[in-house]
């Protein structure tokens, strides 16, 4: 038979095992949510940081073209016209006029780029090799990430100006305010965000976490590498305590399952045993009732055997023989009889009568019964403290008590 508390192991597993893949199943599912919100705000900033960035660069174009078609000249037109620019496309941090003498002869705005006024970029560590290259191609250039003349990390754009007027438009941007101008409050709290420009880093907003996704895009010449992930405030939106309801409701379920189950089977057993135990006191009284009968109708016939060798023995004096013989035969009738009335003793005894009676006979007639009852290599033997000592009980009682302990011991030693 399986032990009930291996059956209630199984039940408990069987109920907690669809509660552990459901709980861990709907975790993934929100992780696949949370991982393709970053992944779909990834996308859409590194799409909107790259038309940022090429509209600004358009615009610095579109200002060279009008300079070189006469509509626009350094000074106070260039300035206006610099202003009106950055005011509808913020980011900028500087738009720039570079005469034929590769200075810096004027920036707009004026105040925060006055140490950028009369540089050469030809002489800047970075800028030098994107400027000459404009040189020598007459096309547009754009500088890798690099330290600016006004200070601070940036990039350049130069765009030549051929006609009348030559020179080059100088568009300068920080990453930071062109990354500004796409993220709101919303972004802030749900997001963090690391921008690297030209392989180098340029913008770190808050630590990586979950949900990491990232999108790389090339403007011009400059490689760009936007990576985005959740932050604390949108892991905690998104890991929902579902799961871990689920998972605690479900295995609370399964073990209070498998302890009632492991109740009722103990339940279950002890019931089996009561009802061994009444059909065994069953088949007991059974026992009792057909060893008295036979033991009376045994009793019956063995007073006509005594009383016919009693009647023999009377005419049985001249023979001494027979004497002898009809001796053994009433021994033998006499001790037939005493096994009977021990029977009937144990038969009439099954209800419960309490009286005063002294338990040594009761015990020297149940090792008699013994005796004859078990097999000849079992020894019965019987020890009292004291043969004088009464005791109230049922003595009938007492007497299977004693039979039940022999039998089970003779069960034990088989």
């Amino acid at each position: 038979m399986v032990p009930r508390q291996l059956i209630a192991f199984a039940v408990f597993m069987a109920l907690a095992l669809p509660t552990v893949v459901a709980s861990v199943g709907l975790r993934r599912a929100q992780e696949r949510a949370l991982a393709a919100q970053v992944a779909g705000t990834g996308n859409q900033l590194a799409a909107r940081l790259r038309e940022v960035v090429a509209v600004r660069l358009a615009l610095v174009e579109s200002m060279a073209r009008e300079m070189e078609l006469g509509g626009l000249a350094p000074g106070a037109g260039f300035r206006e016209r610099a202003e009106e620019a950055q005011a509808r496309f913020p980011g900028f941090q500087a738009i720039n006029w570079i005469d034929q003498n590769h200075l810096i002869v004027q920036v707009v705005p004026r105040e925060p780029n006055l140490g950028a006024l009369g540089k050469s970029p030809l002489k800047h560590e970075k800028a030098g090799a994107a400027y000459q290259r404009m040189l020598d191609t007459d096309a547009r250039s754009v500088t890798p990430p690099l330290v600016l003349f006004q200070g601070g990390v940036g990039f350049a754009s130069y765009f030549p100006v051929r006609g009348k007027t030559r020179g080059v438009v100088n568009g300068v941007f920080r990453v930071q305010p062109l990354v500004d101008e796409l993220l709101d409050e919303h972004f802030r709290s749900d997001y963090h965000l690391s921008v690297d420009v030209g392989g180098q880093p340029a913008l770190e907003l808050g630590p990586m976490g979950e949900g990491r996704h990232e999108e790389r895009f090339a403007v011009e010449t400059l490689d760009w590498r936007l990576v985005v992930s959740a932050s604390p405030a949108l892991v905690a939106r998104h890991s929902s305590t579902g799961a871990w309801w689920l998972l605690g409701l479900g295995l609370t379920g399964a073990l209070f399952a498998a302890f009632a189950l492991a109740g009722w089977l103990e339940r279950r057993e002890e019931e089996d045993l009561l009802r061994a135990e009444l059909e065994r006191a069953r088949r007991l009284e059974a026992l009792g009732t057909l060893a008295g009968g036979i033991a009376h109708d045994f009793n019956n016939m063995l007073t006509v055997i005594g009383a016919t060798v009693e009647l023999m023995q009377e005419r049985a004096d001249d023979d001494p023989e027979l004497a002898e013989d009809l001796d053994v035969l009433d021994g033998a009738t006499r001790n037939a009889a005493s096994l009977t009335q021990q029977l009937l003793a144990f038969a009439r005894h099954r209800v419960g009568i309490a009286s005063q009676f002294s338990p040594w006979p009761v015990v020297e007639h149940t090792r008699s019964l013994l005796e004859r009852l078990l097999p000849e290599s079992i020894e019965v033997r019987s020890e009292v403290s004291s043969a004088e000592r009464v005791v109230v009980g049922d003595e009938g009682a007492f007497q299977q008590a004693l039979l039940n302990l022999a039998l089970n011991a003779r069960d034990a030693m088989d």
